[in-house]
This record gives structure tokens, C-alpha cells and sequence, in this order.
């Protein structure tokens, strides 16, 4: 009796560790192999760069087009390097360790300037023994373009920051405006 009594108050300390985050990236996509069960991550982002259009798309066939530009939504869409709002969302890949049972995390979405969170989800990650490596890939929502500024995807644990992965934010002239020589 005295053994499943010590097991139980040690299983309830190990509750309180912290896991430790062996890896936090965002990328364009995320595969694994099948035979090997190996994570391939591919177009790490860490700069989106964008620019905004004088006029939004979604003109008729006549060739009327919109006078009022939604500059949000146009940010997103005119994303240079694959992020984009009519295309795929990037994902998150994390690696984990120290695990005991199931915990519950955070992920957030911030403006580090403000400390403004765009979007939160709860996730939980278990494992049946802490020196155990948990791997977890999940889409992102949308990651809203924000003006140029420093954002961060957090992984958060009992109120507590186990790490981040900044994304930068860039304005760059309209590419269809450029010089006619930049290709020279």
C-alpha cells in the first residue's frame, strides 16, 4: 500500500513539470514519411512580405472594379511567398518532451509591438511516458497580415511562455509597379 501511495504523490509532482519545447516552427506544410514516420518541414516562414493593390480584386467581367479597397483583406490576399488568403494556411510543427499524462497548452497568435493576440486555440498533447519526444502538426488559421510589425506564434503552458517563432512583416513596393529594368 505504501508503494501505490508514493507512486501516486510522485505521479502528482510530475503533474506540476514543465515540458520542455524541443522545437516551435511555421511552414508552408509539414509531411511525413510514411515508412518512417520522419517529419519533413518545408517553406519555413519567418518574413512575410506584402503590399497593398490600389484597387481590390473582384471586378466584374465588364471590367468595373471596386472603388473602396477592404485593406485587411487585400493585405492578405497580395501576401508575397505563398501566404495567402484564397490559398493554403501554413502550419505548426512542435516537438515536445517531459510530458506527464495529458496536458492542456495554449497556442496564440500575437502583435508583439501591442501584446494583442489575433487568435487563441487550446490543444492537448498526451503521452504515456515523459521521456517520450510528442511531435504535432496542425493547421493555423489564416495568419492575418498585419502592418509592417513583429508577430509571434506562442506555445503557452499553466500561464506560462515555453517558447515562441516570430514572423516579421514587410511592406514592399507593389511588384507590378516596378521598374521595367529589374529584370534586366
Amino acid at each position: 500500500m505504501r508503494i501505490v501511495q508514493l507512486a501516486v504523490f510522485m505521479r502528482m509532482e510530475n503533474d506540476l513539470q514543465k515540458p520542455i519545447l524541443q522545437a516551435l516552427l511555421v511552414a508552408d506544410r509539414v509531411y511525413t514519411d510514411r515508412d518512417s514516420g520522419k517529419k519533413i518541414i518545408a517553406g519555413v516562414l519567418r518574413k512575410i512580405r506584402y503590399f497593398v493593390s490600389d484597387v481590390a480584386a473582384g471586378g466584374d467581367s465588364a471590367g468595373d472594379t471596386k472603388s473602396e479597397v477592404d485593406v485587411e483583406k487585400t493585405k492578405s490576399k497580395l501576401a508575397l511567398g505563398g501566404v495567402s488568403s484564397t490559398g493554403p494556411t501554413p502550419f505548426i510543427y512542435l516537438s515536445l518532451t517531459e510530458i506527464y499524462g495529458t496536458q492542456d497548452f495554449l497556442v496564440r497568435y500575437v502583435n508583439i509591438e501591442t501584446d494583442t493576440a489575433k487568435f487563441e486555440r487550446t490543444i492537448q498533447i498526451a503521452s504515456d511516458s515523459p521521456i517520450e519526444t510528442i511531435e504535432k502538426v496542425f493547421p493555423l488559421p489564416e495568419l492575418p497580415v498585419g502592418d509592417s510589425s513583429v508577430y509571434a506564434v506562442e506555445l503557452i503552458w499553466q500561464d506560462e511562455t515555453l517558447g515562441s517563432f516570430r514572423i516579421v512583416f514587410e511592406k514592399v513596393a507593389n511588384p507590378q509597379h516596378g521598374d521595367k529594368n529589374d529584370n534586366i
